[in-house]
């Protein structure tokens, strides 16, 4: 991999968002949309509208039917039961974590950290990088170059512990200037520096 993917200018990462926003202008659009026609989170419909389009625009691979684990409507009915709106609005952290728990009566527990990132992110752009495999890869990536200080995997899943490295790694490499989160990988997988315009 070339030294534009550890070390990203600001030219680097505004490229690989034109060429993600050529490539998913319409997806992106859609889910803009969408969040913005129903900002809030407490009418199930809603929920549910925003919940199946993230799902499945983004494979967040939650399921529509399940007797053993969690489904989307779980999730719906999780989300209106936390009454998050003003925590979202403040980018309270541990919104992620109450939004991935979902524990259903004679279900298997899941935590669908992912989804809970993509989530949040779209409800407040400003506020909540979101974390996927391909974040972590290419997180992973920058550790193993020095580009990163060493954690465990597992604090990753600390999502204030993450969003603390996404933020440390904007200020080290002076990208302060983008914002923390529209979803940029899934158009960009050959292209290294397309993983971490994720954060952006």
């Amino acid at each position: 991999m070339s030294e534009v993917v550890t070390k990203p200018s600001s030219v680097d990462i505004e490229g690989a968002v034109a060429e993600f926003d050529r490539e998913n202008k319409v997806i992106e659009g859609a889910l803009q949309t969408l969040f913005a026609a129903y900002p809030s989170n407490t009418n199930p419909v809603h929920v549910l509208l925003k919940v199946t389009a993230l799902n499945t625009l983004y494979s967040t691979q939650i399921p529509l039917y399940s007797s053993r684990v969690p489904t989307i409507l779980d999730v719906v009915t999780h989300i209106v039961s936390l009454g998050i709106d003003s925590r979202l609005s403040r980018g309270d952290d541990g919104v992620v974590r109450d939004i991935a728990a979902v524990e259903v009566a004679t279900k298997s527990p899941r935590f669908y950290y992912s989804f809970a990132t993509k989530y949040c992110s779209w409800q407040n752009r400003d506020s909540y990088p979101i974390f996927d495999s391909r974040v972590l890869h290419y997180l992973c990536y920058l550790m193993v170059h020095n580009c990163l200080d060493r954690l465990r995997q597992a604090e990753f899943w600390d999502y204030t512990r993450f969003r603390g490295v996404v933020q440390g790694f904007r200020a080290k490499y002076d990208l302060e200037k983008f914002r923390l989160v529209a979803q940029r990988a899934s158009a960009c997988e050959n292209l290294a520096l397309g993983i971490w315009v994720s954060f952006l």
